[in-house]
């Protein structure tokens, strides 16, 4: 078994851990989604509670589809996600949705909370 030696920096200090390559690629896989456009550490908590691990997890899911798993996780998920998970898909700030978009998800927002 190999062992890394693996060195972080944060606001808290340096911190390092001596680890397996296993480990490392874990470490890796879990800052994925916060990498995407519009995932802070909030909603990729969501997203892992909801069975959504990966980048290519939400794009094969799309941003409606994650977004149930994720009302099923917590009820009072709101538009804004909904718009967040859409603009993370497309790889852009959701405030550059097109209206039209903006307009489909308003209006699947609407229906699923009638």
């Amino acid at each position: 078994m190999f062992y890394t030696f693996v060195m972080s920096f944060s606001k808290t200090g340096i911190h390092s851990v001596l680890t397996t390559d296993k480990n490392i690629s874990d470490m890796e896989n879990t800052n994925q989604l916060e990498k995407l456009p519009n995932i802070g550490s909030n909603l990729a908590q969501l997203l892992r509670e909801s069975g959504i691990n990966t980048p290519q997890e939400l794009y094969e899911n799309g941003a409606i589809q994650t977004f149930l798993r994720i009302r099923a996780v917590d009820p009072e998920a709101c538009l804004s996600k909904l718009c967040a998970l859409e603009g993370a898909v497309e790889g852009i700030r959701w405030h550059n949705l097109s209206k039209e978009k903006k307009e489909e998800l308003k209006q699947f927002f609407a229906m699923i909370n009638k």
